[in-house]
């Protein structure tokens, strides 16, 4: 029955991977002196996907962005214009891609203009769109989710929607998780030894 489960859970994270369109993920974060902190998000482009004019991505439920310049700032790595929207709604959702969404918190949501006709097409590996900087006065982490729109490679016309969880932590430095790891070593020992006395 364990087996069973096993290949259940793999073929469910396999079909997710599969059919992912954008993919972001943590780039860590920085503290400015007025205490706003800035969180960066690597957004990346599938290798079967195409990004066409009209596509976008979703960031849910970000708490307290800051009331400055700036707050929300995609800088993109491929040519083309991209606009921004902070609001608590911000539709549509993509097709068939349930979000836990409170509308008393704010999405950023980042469009590819439509005044664009060129589709942007993923590469051999997953190609890099740009970074997302949003801009918080809190640091504290959390896990909030994304969703996005954009095409098939196969065919541009079809609609391929993902969605994904988004870590908001600092990204240790390598020496700070060295000292991380041989902590949870010693913890690990402790406890073995605890045991079996």
């Amino acid at each position: 029955m364990r087996r069973v489960w096993t290949i259940a859970v793999l073929l469910l994270v396999w079909s997710n991977i599969a059919s992912a369109t954008v993919i972001i993920g943590n780039a860590g974060t920085h503290t400015e002196s007025s205490g706003v902190v800035d969180w960066f998000f690597n957004v990346a482009l599938q290798p079967d996907q195409v990004f066409r004019p009209g596509d976008y991505f979703t960031v849910y439920d970000v708490p307290n962005i800051a009331n400055v310049p700036d707050s929300v700032f995609f800088a993109p790595n491929v040519s083309g214009s991209f606009t921004q929207t902070i609001a608590g709604t911000t539709p549509p959702d993509p097709f068939g891609v349930l979000t836990n969404d409170d509308s008393n918190i704010n999405n950023v949501k980042i469009t590819y203009a439509s005044s664009n006709s060129t589709n942007i097409a993923g590469g051999v590996g997953n190609l890099i769109l740009g970074t997302l900087t949003i801009k918080s006065t809190t640091g504290i982490p959390l896990l909030t989710n994304y969703a996005s729109q954009a095409g098939l490679k196969t065919n541009t016309s079809t609609d391929s929607s993902s969605a994904g969880f988004l870590n908001v932590a600092a990204v240790p430095e390598p020496s700070s998780l060295t000292l991380m790891l041989l902590g949870l070593v010693a913890f690990g020992a402790v406890a073995l030894h605890r045991r079996g006395g």
